[in-house]
């Protein structure tokens, strides 16, 4: 995989739309005072099950608006 490779490849999200997506959870993972691994472990699975359900929200959106 390259540098440009989406974390979601093969399923078309817009690149920017991901860029967004990973903006907004890196500001809420910086936000958070974690200290120890458990918690950083913790936040970054609910940061990453949130990043799923964005991405494939912004899918939904797209193919929506493809088939307009």
């Amino acid at each position: 995989m390259g540098a440009g490779v989406s974390a979601i490849d093969g399923l078309g999200l817009n690149p920017e739309a991901e860029l967004g997506i990973f903006v907004e959870l890196k500001q809420k993972y910086e936000a958070h005072d974690v200290k120890t691994k458990a918690e950083k472990a913790a936040l970054f699975d609910e940061l990453f099950e949130d990043y799923k359900a964005k991405a494939q929200q912004q899918l939904l959106m797209a193919k929506g608006s493809s088939e307009s």
